[in-house]
């Protein structure tokens, strides 16, 4: 996909990333919606495109190129200008829908050149390249690193997500350049193999707000390294701020200033303004800011407003502004602090989400009358939680399989990062005196109290395996049933990378991350770690029978 990608670029062409693990119903409305010229696979995901009504190459079969020259198109011939597109990238959108950010060349060139000036990069960096390819600082990760002669290593598929895997490949390739999305920084930073990820001379964080306690953690594990806090939205070219990490972190991390020919502007609801110190909602102007959302005039008109401070003899200044729907604030030595969101847009584990999108999913499945979806601190992170009326035809249900229902239903519109961890059953809707949903009556939502059978551990196997799972999820050891689901009871990607951490510590090496998924209970958990020391005790009797052998000559 890497030479995917510079191939459309080189041609003059904007490329639109499609995640092969995205649902067959969303990868066909984003198809629908791009009106792809042809798409570009590789035999691995042929099964996913070859039904879909598009060109198709498959990279994989490179006989079909021998007819083409390997020499790079002359520029001038293509008419590629700094307007064009460069690519889309769909995000989640508040309608149930996914929604396709249009950038431009002028905006990724005006990222990619500040970035270089700042940080330099050069033919003896080694940056690796982890980011999933439908997020956009995958972006940069390519484009920075081969246009200025670094060598890219490619992660395997989801080894983002596994600590572990990401210290070797660090330490075996000499990795100096890489990003990390904070709660994975926290994540890695658990790892004392990190501290011997000494190659690292620059680590770039974005995606959600960076702790104090991960720069802590960060200076202690790796005392000469850069830990760099930079911030955007996918509408504004990547990041559009900065904040070297080494300076003073007392009053928090700020997301810092703006990047070269960017304008931040912090206004309140009248487009005024607001003095230091006050908070409001930041608005982004300059080069780095994207064409629009694709077919979505409406949105684009109601997010990219018109600028009231343009000024034409500032290179920073732009006529359009958008509405990042984030709120901040200056502090006095003039760097910017994040301060939340306006609207119910959030941010799990780096990756956007609309719940919006996901009521709005949940609205079209039979068993629910109503919902709402909210974030919540559960067990140390926050998780995504819905909240139900069953309808006609959910109601009397046994919650088990109405929770069923509801996540293979969204399952089949919405990416795994999308699906609640947990559901909560209201009979009726609590309201404030104007009639609308009162947020704080919610009931708190209790995963161990999971309307599954309660089956308590009795062998030494069940007893440790509960009791990792209920420490972390922070739950009484004996709340938790054998026949719960581990994801059910408040588990997510980040906790099961601990898990499987948690068991590796315990003799459980064989384990994989991928078993934590195909697994739908502790109990079958259990078996798995039970079928492990059947394993290594067969492997014993026959090192130990060996030694016990007499060979005749």
């Amino acid at each position: 996909m890497v030479v995917g990608i510079l191939g459309i670029l080189k041609a003059g062409g904007a490329y639109v990333p499609l995640d092969p693990s995205y649902p067959q119903s969303r990868l066909a409305y984003m198809m629908d919606d791009a009106a792809f010229n042809v798409v570009l696979t590789q035999s691995k995901s042929w099964d996913v495109v070859k039904n879909f009504n598009v060109p198709t190459i498959n990279l994989d079969d490179l006989t079909q190129f021998e007819p083409y020259s390997v020499s790079c198109v002359d520029k001038s011939e293509l008419g590629l200008r700094s307007k064009h597109l460069a690519y889309v990238i769909y995000t989640s959108g508040s309608t149930g829908k996914p929604k396709g950010v249009m950038v431009e060349h002028q905006a990724l060139y005006n990222r990619i050149h500040w970035m270089h000036n700042k940080y330099g990069m050069n033919c003896s960096d080694k940056v690796l390249q982890k980011t999933p390819y439908s997020f956009d600082v995958s972006v940069w990760e390519f484009v920075w690193t081969l246009a200025y002669g670094a060598q890219l290593v490619v992660a395997r598929p989801e080894g983002h997500k596994e600590p572990e895997y990401l210290c070797q490949l660090i330490q075996e390739h000499s990795i100096t350049k890489m990003h990390f999305v904070p709660s994975m920084l926290g994540l890695i930073l658990e790892h004392e193999q990190f501290t011997n990820c000494r190659s690292l001379e620059q680590v770039f964080c974005s995606g959600e707000a960076l702790q104090q306690s991960h720069v802590e953690e960060f200076r202690k594990a790796l005392p000469y390294s850069e830990l760099h806090n930079l911030y955007g939205p996918t509408e504004a070219a990547i990041d559009v701020s900065y904040w070297d990490c080494a300076g003073d972190i007392s009053r928090g991390v700020p997301i810092g200033r703006a990047i070269d020919n960017i304008q931040l502007l912090i206004l309140d609801p009248y487009l005024n303004l607001v003095p230091e110190g006050a908070v409001g909602e930041l608005h982004i102007g300059g080069d780095g800011l994207a064409r629009g959302y694709l077919n979505r005039e409406e949105l684009t008109a109601e997010r990219f407003i018109a600028n009231p401070f343009y000024d034409r003899s500032q290179a920073a200044s732009s006529q359009k502004l958008y509405k990042t729907g984030d709120l901040a604030r200056i502090r006095k030595d003039g760097e910017i602090e994040y301060q939340g969101r306006i609207d119910h847009q959030i941010k799990i584990r780096g990756l956007r989400i609309e719940l919006g999108e996901i009521e709005h999913q949940l609205s079209g499945l039979e068993c629910v009358d109503s919902s709402l979806v909210v974030a919540q601190e559960i067990a140390g992170s926050t998780q995504l939680v819905s909240y139900i009326k069953p309808s006609i035809e959910g109601h009397g249900l046994d919650h088990s399989v109405l929770n069923d229902k509801v996540k293979t239903g969204l399952s089949v519109e919405l990416p795994e990062h999308m699906i609640p961890s947990l559901v909560v059953v209201v009979d009726e809707w609590p309201l404030t005196a104007n009639g609308k949903v009162d947020r704080k009556a919610l009931p708190t939502p209790d995963s161990s109290s999971m309307h599954v059978e309660y089956v308590a551990a009795t062998t030494d196997v069940e007893i440790l395996v509960v009791d990792i799972v209920a420490n972390l999820l922070q739950l009484e050891t004996c709340s938790v049933s054998l026949k719960a689901s581990f994801f059910e009871l408040g588990g997510h990607s980040l906790m099961a990378i601990r898990l499987l951490a948690e068991l590796k510590a315990n003799g459980y090496t064989n384990i994989e991350l991928k078993n934590l998924y195909d697994i739908s209970s502790i109990a079958e958990l259990c078996l798995l770690c039970e079928q492990i020391d059947k394993e290594k005790s067969l492997v014993q009797e026959l090192m130990d029978s060996e030694d016990t052998l007499e060979y005749e000559f």
